[in-house]
């Protein structure tokens, strides 16, 4: 408030300095009009803007806590990966996701090898598995047919890991 009554001030001398100095009204009112315009502008500049409003700030986002997976699902989702990692030409993973033992009868050279020749397409929507202790078996239909497809899975170390000991990677004869 005393800033205005300064400006005020200000204007009116301003205002008395003009008039002996301007010999036309019309500048006089002219100069008025800029100096009334400049107190208006200092007088903004030095207010705070009314017409924004800081942002609270926001909560921390939380992630929905997904409930907690079956074992069957669990057991599905890792064939998903294998498959998905076979048909993107990532043998390297694939390999990585076969059981030890599967591991200890082919070389990565190997089952890359073979892999290339080919695979069936599935439908891995459709998955249906069955889980007995730490073994499972996982159902896929194939896309091409009504036929359907068994992979064997054993948990190791927490995880599912896919059987692997003759066929093609893609179509894994588990015995």
């Amino acid at each position: 408030m005393p800033r205005l009554l300064i400006l005020l001030t200000a204007a009116k001398d301003f205002a008395r300095l003009a008039r002996l100095t301007m010999k036309k009204p019309t500048s006089l009112l002219l100069w008025i009009i800029v100096l009334a315009g400049v107190v208006v502008a200092v007088g903004l500049a030095g207010c705070r803007n009314p017409f924004f409003q800081p942002t609270p700030p926001r909560a921390p986002v939380q992630r929905p806590v997904a409930p907690p997976r079956s074992e069957e699902d669990e057991a599905s989702k890792a064939v998903a990966d294998y498959v998905t990692a076979l048909l993107n030409g990532d043998y390297s993973t694939a390999y990585g996701m076969l059981s030890r033992d599967s591991r200890q009868l082919h070389t990565p050279a190997k089952f890359e090898q073979v892999g290339k020749k080919g695979m069936p397409h599935y439908d891995l929507q459709k998955a249906k598995a069955t889980v007995t202790g730490d073994t499972a078996m996982v159902q896929v239909q194939q896309a091409e047919d009504p036929a359907t497809h068994g992979f064997q899975l054993v948990r190791e170390s927490g995880a599912w890991t896919v059987v692997y000991r003759g066929g093609i990677p893609g179509s894994p004869d588990p015995e």
